[in-house]
């Protein structure tokens, strides 16, 4: 009997074989989630200093309850986050990659070149299996 690839899940973010379960890309979870706890913390200000005088669904206090719990969370991603290694390269080198690259190589630049949260750095775990 083997455990399934999702059966365990790391400090890293990774399951049993090295690949994680999920990947963002092209946007940071701690930015979206900052915005997120902004805007309802705003909006509940707004609500609360409105003249509505408690007509129709007064939801101000849920801003203060959950707004600022969501900013601090957001906050603590973008504290644990690794921005992704820029990769610069022509047409040409991209396509010389592409038919060259082998599945270790391939699955290095997905790796460095995605958000990552609450690793020391790109590769970390991998460093230190190599003892590097």
């Amino acid at each position: 009997w083997s455990a399934p690839k999702s059966a365990m899940i790391g400090g890293a973010g990774v399951n049993n074989a090295g690949e994680p379960p999920f990947e963002i890309r092209g946007f940071s979870l701690g930015n979206l989630v900052i915005l997120a706890g902004v805007v309802v913390t705003f909006a509940s200000f707004a609500e609360y200093l409105s003249e509505s005088g408690g007509d129709g669904l007064n939801v101000s206090g849920l801003g203060f309850v959950y707004g600022i719990p969501i900013f601090l969370a957001g906050a603590a991603l973008k504290y644990a986050e690794i921005e992704p290694v820029p990769c610069y390269s022509t047409p040409d080198g991209e396509r010389i990659f592409e038919s060259k690259a082998t599945d270790i190589i391939q699955k290095i630049k997905q790796d460095v070149t995605r958000h990552r949260y609450g690793d020391e750095a790109h590769l970390d775990t991998t460093v230190k299996k190599l003892g590097l």
